[in-house]
């Protein structure tokens, strides 16, 4: 496509090397667990709930609050909300997640987390859509009230409408949807105030995917500062890259308002990030992307709940603000987001509808066989497969 210019493969290979990063956290986070020790149609949630606009959150790692912290006071900012990813290595990853929400158990953060919809070992989105996998996020619902995050949002199957994770919507949109509303309906089952985002990435047309009000809370795009222009050519200019592939950009920032607003819901923005990219295609050190984004999260028009910062080096490229490789970026962030600068965030009341809709069970005489890859990720998930801007 024009506007952000990424192919299928550009995009595939993208969100898996920056999987493979995540994953590679993921499994130290697993084997840290172990050696502790540590065990291990619904109606909308929240109907009402107060939800601050504007706020700010990041990602720095698994299980990390004090990596959190760390952030907030580089910034001089008000971090209050964390990012975290469940890992894809099995059911067990999934629905008991001990350690990484033992890390976040009373650290006064709204936790962020990316639950994966199916593990790298197998299952299939049409099995999913029949109900047989509601046990496990019955049982994710109930940790997350053990550990009192029952209002924690959750970015189930992430990244939907791109093709590099297990769960791509593309393959089967039908099931898709139909699974999402079984997960949802389970979830909230046990906590009826987790908020379900359901969260694209920028560039791709995700609106086939997408599973109706009744099961949605909010509306989430990933964004990167980077671009391919026309003939996979880089975009040097910044102002370009952001009018042209950013904000206005296929399935971009100003898309997602809309989207949002018209369905009713708050947008996020759960990954952005600066990009240094191999390949060269990474907007490198650009303070204007910074105060760009900054300008459009603080923007009420735009209803933006949060905003979380990708505060880690990838293997598709540098995001990390901290360690010297964005000097003027770094000073456009503390200038743009510190709480001096900022202020308070905007509270705003969401109205939920109380209609319930319950998702029919699919009934199958036979499964689907499971989708093979050539690369399977064996845990974590967060992919933020950039697409432009993603």
């Amino acid at each position: 496509m024009e506007g952000i210019r990424r192919t299928a493969g550009l995009h595939a290979s993208t969100g898996l090397r920056r999987l493979a990063s995540i994953l590679a956290l993921a499994v130290m986070a697993t084997l840290g667990a172990l050696v502790a020790g540590i065990a291990s149609g619904g109606p909308q949630s929240a109907s009402g709930a107060t939800v601050q606009t504007g706020a700010l959150g990041v990602y720095v790692g698994a299980g990390s609050p004090s990596g959190v912290s760390s952030f907030a006071s580089w910034s001089g900012a008000s971090v209050t909300y964390a990012e975290d990813f469940l890992a894809t290595t099995n059911w067990q990853s999934i629905s008991q997640p001990d350690w990484w929400l033992s890390q976040w158990q009373g650290r006064g953060y709204t936790l962020v987390l990316g639950v994966p919809m199916l593990t790298g070992s197998g299952g299939t989105l049409a099995t999913g859509a029949t109900g047989a996998y509601n046990t496990y996020f019955t049982q994710l619902a109930q940790k997350l009230v053990q550990y009192g995050e029952s209002d924690a949002v959750i970015r189930l199957g992430w990244e939907m409408n791109g093709a590099w994770y297990t769960w791509a919507a593309a393959k089967d949109p039908s099931d898709w949807i139909a699974y999402w509303k079984q997960i949802v309906t389970a979830m909230r089952a046990v906590a009826p105030g987790l908020r379900f985002d359901w969260n694209p990435t920028a560039g791709v047309n995700p609106t086939a995917f997408y599973p109706g009000d009744a099961y949605v809370d909010e509306i989430g795009i990933d964004t990167y500062d980077q671009a391919w222009g026309p003939n996979n050519s880089a975009v040097s200019s910044p102002q370009t890259r952001w009018a042209s592939y950013t904000l206005g950009g296929a399935y971009a920032l100003t898309w997602a308002a809309q989207f949002s607003a018209q369905h009713g819901k708050q947008l996020t923005i759960p990954e952005w990030g600066e990009a240094i990219r191999s390949d060269g295609f990474g907007g490198g050190d650009d303070p204007y992307y910074v105060q760009q984004m900054a300008a459009f999260v603080h923007n009420p028009a735009n209803n933006v709940a949060f905003a979380s910062y990708f505060e880690f080096d990838a293997s598709d490229g540098s995001h990390d603000l901290t360690d010297g490789s964005f000097p003027s970026s770094s000073k456009a962030f503390i200038q743009s987001f510190s709480a001096a600068s900022v202020g308070s965030p905007t509270a705003t009341t969401t109205t939920t509808p109380t209609t319930t809709t319950t998702p029919t069970t699919t009934t199958r005489t036979t499964t689907p066989t499971t989708t093979t890859r050539t690369t399977t990720p064996t845990t974590t998930t967060r992919t933020t497969t950039p697409t432009t801007t993603t």
